[in-house]
């Protein structure tokens, strides 16, 4: 169970935590695996994951649009950028921290973050084009969806 105002990352309320991962829903084959719990001081516990998702042209219009060229007669057509994205599959390492709330058996914080930007690092080779790739993404190099752009 969570509090109605768990903290997630840095906004308030389940909602948040929904809103946060509707992103999801715009890349293709999603996989989040669990790797490792493990119990900290306090009340505290951290799981690791691993998450695979396939960057798809839905992924592109809605996540990455400055990625796209303008529309042609014949239909969107993309940058080399997006080209070098299309059907890639990205495997990114993450982490949840949990808080729990021994007296009132309630989670009330969780912080996640999975690390987008080495995958991208690796795939297109140059610091550059990863720049260009998040600077007005809707999601940070973190695999958090931003509130604005």
């Amino acid at each position: 169970m969570m509090a109605p105002d768990v903290v997630y990352n840095c906004e308030y309320g389940f909602e948040a935590i929904v809103q946060s991962w509707c992103f999801m829903q715009w890349f293709g084959n999603v996989e989040v695996e669990l790797e490792n719990l493990k119990m900290c001081a306090g009340n505290e516990m951290i799981a690791t994951t691993r998450t695979k998702v396939t960057i798809t042209e839905r992924t592109l219009a809605n996540v990455f649009p400055h990625l796209l060229n303008s529309k042609l007669s014949n239909g969107t057509t993309f940058s080399s950028l997006a080209n070098k994205l299309l059907g890639q599959r990205l495997t990114m390492r993450g982490s949840t921290c949990f808080r729990w709330d021994g007296k009132k058996n309630l989670v009330v914080s969780l912080v996640t973050q999975s690390d987008m930007l080495r995958p991208l690092v690796e795939l297109l080779e140059s610091l550059d084009d990863v720049s260009r790739v998040f600077e007005q993404a809707a999601i940070s190099p973190s695999f958090q969806w931003r509130l604005t752009l």
